[in-house]
C-alpha cells in the first residue's frame, strides 16, 4: 500500500488511552480492507515475538533518552503541580525504564489479553467514504473478536486544590521564558448535543485567544514573543485544566 510508519502509521500513549492511526488514500478499496484486516490483527493476534520486544526495548530507550533536555526537566518540574493528589503524578506514559529493560514477552502478553478487549476500544473511521461500505468492514474485520473478561476500568479518587498556586521553574540550559495560567475545570464527557456544544465553546475560546495572540505577534507589537497556546487538556478523568501559555526567547 505504500504506507510509511510515521508518516501513514503511528501510534501514541497518554495517561488513559492508546492510540493507534492509519492514514491512507480511499480511492483504492482494497487498502482499506487491508487496514481493516491489520486492525484486527493489532487487537486479538499480537504474538510478542522476544526477538521483536527487545529490538522494541532499544527503541523505548532511546526516545526516552532523546528527550533528557531542558524541556524535559521543566515538565518534570511541573508535574507535581498539576498532578497533585492523583496517581497520574507516579506513572509516565512511558513507563519506567527499569520496567522496560526488565519486562518479559509473556507479561506483555498478559497485560494485552487483559486490557485489548472490544469494551475497552473505539474505532473511528474518517474520509471519503461510504459510511454503509465502511461499518459493513468493520462489523466482517472485528465484529468477531472474543470478548474475554475485561480490567475494570477504575475511577480513582482526587482530591482538588482550591485555592491560588503558584510555582518557578528554573533551568540555566532554558533559551525561553514562559508564563503559563491555569484554570481548573470539570472533565466534560462528551455524550450529548449539550456537552458537545459547551466542548465546542471551549474550542472556540482557544482558537480566538491563540489567533488574537499570532495576529500581535505577526504586527511586530509583541517582538519578543515568540509563541504563545492555549487549550484544554485531559490530565485525568475528573479534572481538565485550561492554561494559556505566553514564551519569550532570550536576547
Amino acid at each position: 500500500m505504500g504506507l510509511r510508519f510515521g508518516r501513514d502509521v503511528n501510534a501514541y500513549t497518554s495517561y488513559d488511552e492508546t492510540v493507534y492511526q492509519v492514514s491512507l488514500p480511499t480511492t483504492q478499496k482494497q487498502n482499506l480492507q487491508q487496514v481493516m484486516a491489520i486492525f484486527s490483527e493489532w487487537s486479538n493476534a499480537a504474538t510478542f515475538e522476544k526477538l521483536e520486544v527487545d529490538a522494541e526495548r532499544g527503541v523505548i530507550t532511546e526516545e526516552w533518552r532523546a528527550h533528557q533536555d531542558a524541556k524535559w526537566r521543566t515538565s518534570q518540574a511541573r508535574r507535581p503541580f498539576l498532578l497533585a493528589n492523583t496517581r497520574n503524578l507516579d506513572r509516565e506514559p512511558i513507563g519506567l525504564m527499569d520496567t522496560v529493560a526488565t519486562v518479559t514477552p509473556a507479561q506483555l502478553r498478559q497485560f494485552y489479553q487483559r486490557w485489548y478487549q472490544p469494551n475497552n476500544m473505539t474505532f473511528i473511521v474518517v474520509g471519503d467514504i461510504d459510511s454503509k461500505e465502511a461499518l459493513a468492514l468493520i462489523k466482517d474485520n472485528l465484529s468477531k473478536l472474543p470478548a474475554n473478561k475485561a480490567a475494570e476500568n477504575r475511577v480513582w479518587p482526587t482530591k482538588a486544590e482550591n485555592h491560588l498556586r503558584f510555582n518557578i521553574i528554573n533551568d540555566k540550559e532554558n533559551r525561553v521564558n514562559g508564563i503559563a495560567l491555569y484554570y481548573r475545570l470539570p472533565m466534560v464527557q462528551v455524550n450529548d448535543e449539550q456537552s458537545f456544544i459547551e466542548q465546542a465553546e471551549w474550542s472556540m475560546l482557544v482558537q480566538l485567544f491563540n489567533q488574537r495572540l499570532q495576529e500581535r505577534i505577526q504586527s511586530g507589537e509583541l517582538k519578543t514573543i515568540s509563541g504563545g497556546t492555549a487549550r484544554s487538556v485531559k490530565l485525568h478523568p475528573i479534572i481538565s485544566p485550561l492554561f494559556f501559555r505566553v514564551n519569550a526567547t532570550r536576547r
